[in-house]
Parts: C-alpha cells; structure tokens; sequence
C-alpha cells in the first residue's frame, strides 16, 4: 500500500496534478516521500537485512555535510521545502537512520548523547519549524544578502531549533510520558 501511495504521489507530480487545488496540492506534496524511506529503512531492518551499517551512516553524515554546505553557499537564505529537500535531507536522514539502526542491531553501542537526542526527536520534530519561524523573524532586521549571513543564521538556526525541540521534551513530553506510565500501572494492572 505505501509503494501504491508513493507511486500516486510521483505520478501526481510528473502529471503537474499539485497546482490543481489546495487538496490535490497536499495529496501529492513530495514531503510523503520521507514517510515512506523511513517505513523502507524499517522494512529493510526488520526483514533482516542488517549489513552496511557503518557506510550507510558515513554516507548519511557525508550527504548532510554536502547539503549544508551546498545551501550556505547560496546567495540567499534559502530553505528546501519540496523534491529538492527529499534530495537534500530525506535522503542522507534516511541513510543515517537505517545505518545507525543497523550498527545498533549488530550489537554497536551507541554514545549516550545519541540516545538523549533521540528522546528530544519526537518534540523537535513536533517544534523545529516553529522554532525556524521565531528565530527567522527575529534574524530578519539583522540580515544581509550573502554566504556569510547564511553561514552564520544556519547553525543558529539548528542550534535554536535542538534548544527548543529539548525543552519541549523536558517540559512536555517526558512529564506527559510518566504521567501516563503512572495511569497505565494503576488503571491496568498486570495479571499474576
């Protein structure tokens, strides 16, 4: 069914069906696509292909280092938001993910800093574009035309959006996670 999807929202875009109408333009939106490579790399790991783990992840870091660097050397801050970002950051995100996930099958452990990010990726996922938002519109009266503004708002950028994503989590999501942990218990009791 997800291939059925994919195929659907590609074809919809060669056909130029997402200038139709608001629905049809979020029916087809490209961004599905980075849905889908995470359920592959999902599928992949759980249908016991597990090999490659540490090229896949070299590969992911390599395929970020060359989209960052590609957009700060724009003339324009510029944020990718259809195939292009698919290409820039689904892709290398997706390489990263199955790799790591692969190593860590295989036994790998991870450095502790990986798992704390990982707990803050649910509220900065839920809170990076507010937090790009927030941190643009404040940029915006110190902006200049440039490589050097775009080389100095993008870490900013990613910094303040981490910051965010972590006291969302700290605030939020952990407080939430154990109170319903602590409803669970009592509501559901486990049989003997």
């Amino acid at each position: 069914m997800l291939s059925v999807w994919m195929a659907v929202v590609i074809g919809g875009n060669l056909l130029g069906l997402t200038d139709l109408s608001p629905e049809t333009a979020l029916i087809f939106h490209p961004l599905s696509m980075e849905f889908f490579m995470g359920a592959l790399a999902a599928w992949l790991l759980l249908s016991g292909y597990k090999s490659g783990g540490a090229l896949m992840t070299a590969l992911g870091i390599l395929g970020w280092l060359v989209a960052i660097l590609y957009l700060v050397t724009l003339p324009k801050l510029y944020f990718p938001v259809g195939w292009d970002r698919i290409l820039l950051f689904g892709l290398p995100a997706t390489l990263l993910t199955y790799g790591v996930a692969c190593l860590e099958f295989k036994g790998r452990i991870l450095p502790k800093w990986s798992e704390i990010f990982g707990n803050w990726s649910y509220s900065l996922y839920l809170t990076h574009v507010l937090a790009f938002s927030v941190l643009g519109y404040l940029w915006r009266p110190i902006a200049r035309e440039g490589i050097v503004d775009n080389i100095i708002m993008m870490p900013i950028l990613v910094i303040g959006a981490i910051i965010v994503g972590a006291l969302t989590y700290y605030i939020f999501e952990r407080t939430l996670l154990r109170a319903t942990k602590a409803l669970r218990r009592k509501w559901f009791k486990r049989a003997a």
